[in-house]
């Protein structure tokens, strides 16, 4: 039997457009949560129409809950994983025994002022960069599966989501549920629309993965890994906080004029956790 993980985001699903629908308790956030059961149902039942026997688990990656799926609605073939735990991983669950991963309402990177809801990881982060390379959440999250030996087939979201990933991944299967016009104006979709390209473009990618059609992503070691804050008050304090709580250890480097930390590791899954415990400092300190 094989055995697929959806990873699925809200920013890029079909007809969330602004903070209302991606913010949990915002005006339209339980319209983003229906969306996106409808989203991922799509691509659970591409995955079936191709390989009817396959194992299929939805990993939520939203959110501060990770958890906006409603397993009521969620596809009766699929298994979920809901919450954070100990490591904010948008692949939890994933091992070496996946064929392969599905990236479902995925977006562009904060750098990319275009993109509807473009950010990585946080809102005041303006780029991540790995051995001098920009990555997005896309990017970032791929080098999980890339650990694993497992290859990412598809990516669904706006325009410049599907493009920013297959600018680091590959010619891997993209779907776009929405067309970009600003940070909170986007044209998208009807969900019916949305929902056969979806399953079209699952099924595409399963074929694709049994002929062995897709790369593994993976970087080179030592890995360096820079994160960049945007210039505004909130995200330099949050950058000086961070360079008083680690000053005793000389891995991180903090250059506070250009509004970078970086650090060096000797091996990609040391980086990740590096990564992930920076993050759980950074959300602590912006809240």
């Amino acid at each position: 039997m094989n055995k697929y993980l959806i990873s699925a985001d809200i920013e890029g699903i079909t007809g969330v457009i602004n903070k209302d629908f991606s913010k949990e308790g915002g005006k339209y956030y339980q319209l983003a949560c229906r969306y996106m059961v409808s989203d991922v149902n799509a691509v659970v039942q591409g995955i079936l129409n191709a390989d009817p026997d396959a194992e299929i688990l939805v990993r939520d990656a939203h959110g501060a809950s990770a958890v906006n799926l409603d397993l009521e609605r969620l596809h009766p073939k699929a298994n979920l994983i809901q919450g954070w735990g100990a490591v904010q991983n948008m692949l939890t669950g994933l091992d070496q025994d996946f064929n392969g991963v599905f990236l479902v309402g995925y977006h562009a990177g904060g750098q990319n002022i275009e993109a509807v809801l473009g950010h990585t990881m946080h809102s005041i982060i303006h780029s991540v960069k790995v051995n001098d390379q920009l990555v997005n959440e896309t990017g970032f999250f791929s080098l999980y599966a890339g650990y694993h030996n497992v290859p990412v087939a598809f990516i669904s979201g706006d325009n410049f989501a599907i493009s920013e990933a297959r600018k680091q991944l590959g010619d891997i299967v993209g779907v776009v549920v929405k067309q970009s016009y600003g940070r909170d104006c986007a044209s998208s979709l009807s969900l019916m629309q949305a929902r056969a390209l979806l399953e079209k473009g699952a099924a595409e990618a399963v074929v694709k993965l049994q002929k062995k059609q897709f790369k593994i992503y993976k970087v080179s070691t030592p890995v360096t890994l820079e994160i960049k804050f945007y210039d505004s008050g909130v995200r330099v304090s949050v950058l000086q906080h961070l360079s008083e709580i680690l000053g005793f250890d000389a891995t991180y480097k903090f250059n506070c004029e250009e509004r970078t930390v970086t650090f060096d590791s000797g091996s990609v899954l040391t980086m990740l956790q590096r990564c992930n415990m920076l993050l759980f400092l950074i959300y602590g300190i912006g809240s």
